[in-house]
């Protein structure tokens, strides 16, 4: 982790947005943001899995059933995901970022996978990072493409077309004479224009 000169309380939040996020999200802020909002809980759960798993067996051997899910399904009602952006989205915003995410295939939304709890209206979703992952690679190689195309072809929208006038190397080797109209010397001569 990249240290800094300010030390930040551990618990305060923060959201981090990604320009490749932003732009394969359709250039939604609120979208890019819980992609990476999503991605940080996928890998929390991921992390964690390991271990459920494993306490998992151990309550088999005693005897007691699963008492924890090893699912990488989240679940997080609206406002919990509003508190994970820090408060800068609202309902709608988020509502519309949520069907950016669907209709993408990053995350899919489900009813909760417990039959028991049928009623719950607390949405639960599923980060798909292989199809975040295609994504984030088709948009780097549009961008080195471009960056490629910009260094094959100059663009002359962004610069300004300096064209030399082909008159003044021809008039830096003509011999300089002085206009009679002005009171100047003649440099050939020395001498004062009498006039």
């Amino acid at each position: 982790m990249k240290s800094s000169v300010i030390k930040f309380p551990k618990e305060s939040s923060y959201t981090v947005t990604y320009r490749c996020c932003v732009e394969i999200a359709e250039n939604d802020l609120c979208a890019a943001k819980l992609i990476n909002f999503f991605v940080s809980w996928h890998d929390y759960k991921l992390k964690k899995q390991s271990q459920i798993i494993r306490e998992n067996q151990l309550a088999k051997q005693q005897g007691v059933r699963d008492l924890q899910d090893t699912s990488l399904i989240q679940h997080h009602t609206t406002e919990e995901l509003a508190k994970g952006l820090i408060g800068e989205y609202g309902k709608n915003n988020i509502a519309k970022a949520l069907q950016i995410l669907n209709k993408k295939g990053f995350v899919t939304t489900h009813p909760n996978p417990n039959p028991r709890y049928k009623a719950d209206r607390t949405k639960h979703f599923l980060v798909h990072p292989e199809v975040i992952q295609a994504a984030l690679d088709r948009w780097e190689q549009n961008t080195k493409f471009a960056e490629q195309q910009k260094d094959n072809n100059t663009d002359f929208s962004d610069h300004s077309l300096q064209i030399e006038d082909p008159r003044t190397k021809i008039a830096d080797h003509l011999p300089k004479i002085a206009d009679p109209r002005t009171k100047t010397a003649d440099p050939r001569t020395k001498t004062a224009d009498p006039r």
